[in-house]
Parts: structure tokens; sequence; C-alpha cells
């Protein structure tokens, strides 16, 4: 019989531990998927990065390859109007002017597309990255639910478990206690209180003395 309910109480116990495994197993996985999305947060953040490197970069040698293509225009019409005996005039200083003006507009267009264009990139990337870490602290958050929420099931279930194991004859076989036979057999004690005049004549004759 002892070893029956030692066994009973032991399943009880191996089935509260299982619940409370099971609990911690919820959580590491909510976990798991936070770390997952705050490590795609941080790769998010670092391929916007560098896609705006790539924009200010590749803007950065559009402008200089214009401006150069600029100078090299002023140049030729330097070289063209010499030849034509204009070098000295208003309208040589107008041309040379314009063609300068006309190759930094357009780099400076250049630059201003690719600043747009990295200010997108870096707004699209803080509104992606709010949702992985909102994502990340949810699942945290449900973690530590599924956890709390486990423990309270598998501690429920236990005290359940040992109350009707309790209320069974197995287990309280352990509380009930059957009486030691005595050789007095069956003796009954009776006591009753004496009457006044009683206590009073056996006072007298010696027999209560309190």
């Amino acid at each position: 019989m002892c070893t029956t309910a030692a066994a009973s109480i032991a399943g009880m116990g191996m089935q509260l531990f299982g619940g409370i495994g099971a609990a911690k197993a919820q959580r590491d996985y909510h976990n798991a998927n936070a770390e997952y999305l705050e490590t795609m947060d941080q790769v998010n953040r670092q391929m916007n990065e560098n896609a705006v490197d790539s924009v200010q970069r590749t803007a950065g040698m559009q402008a200089s390859e214009v401006r150069i293509k600029g100078q090299s225009m002023t140049k030729s019409q330097k070289a063209a109007m010499a030849s034509r005996g204009l070098s000295n005039g208003y309208t040589y200083q107008n041309i040379l002017d314009d063609s300068i003006a006309r190759s930094e507009m357009d780099a400076m267009a250049i630059q201003y597309n690719a600043d747009v264009q990295s200010q997108n990139i870096r707004t699209s990337g803080k509104i992606q990255s709010a949702q992985y870490r909102a994502q990340a602290a949810g699942e945290r958050a449900a973690g530590k639910i599924a956890y709390s929420s486990g423990l309270l099931s598998a501690g429920s279930q236990f005290a359940n478990n040992f109350l009707s194991f309790g209320q069974t004859s197995m287990g309280m076989s352990g509380g009930n206690k059957t009486p030691a036979n005595t050789t007095a057999g069956n003796t009954k004690f009776s006591f009753q209180m004496p009457t006044y005049t009683e206590w009073y004549n056996n006072r007298n004759r010696g027999g209560f003395t309190w």
C-alpha cells in the first residue's frame, strides 16, 4: 500500500515537473522568436545604411562626371571661340558662365535626388525597425505570459491531483491509524459531579478533599 501511494505521489511530481518544463519551453520558443526579430532588425538597419551609402556614392560619381563634362565643354567652347576671335567678348563670357552653371545645376539635381532617395530609405527603415522591435517585445511578453500560465496550470493540476488522491482510500490509509488493542478490553469510564450535600457529607468523612 505504501509503495503504491509513493508511486502515485512520484507520478504527480513528475507531472508537475513536466508542466514546468513545458512552460519553460513555451517561454524559450517566444524568446527565440524575439531574438530572431531583433536580429532581423539589425540586419535591416545595416542594409538600409548600405543602401544609403550606395546611393550617395553613385550620386557623387554622377555629379563629378557631370562637372567634368561641363569643364570639358567649356574648354571646347573656349577653343572654338578663340579660333573665331571671340575670346575676349561679352558673349564669350556669357557662354562659358552658362555652360558652367548648367553643369553645376545638373550635378546639384543629381545630389538632391540622391538625398531624397536616402531620406526615403531611412524613413522606411525606421518604420520597419519599429515594427521588428514591437513584434520582438510582443514575443517576449507572450513568453512571460505563457511561462506564468504554464506554472499556474501545472501547480493547480498538481494540487487537484494531490487533493483527489488524499480523498481516496489509498490516500486516507496513510492518515487514519487503527487503534491498538489493549488487554483492558472495552472499559468505559464515567464521572458525575456530586451534589453539595454529597460533597459536604463526604468531606466531613474525609472522602473529598477538594
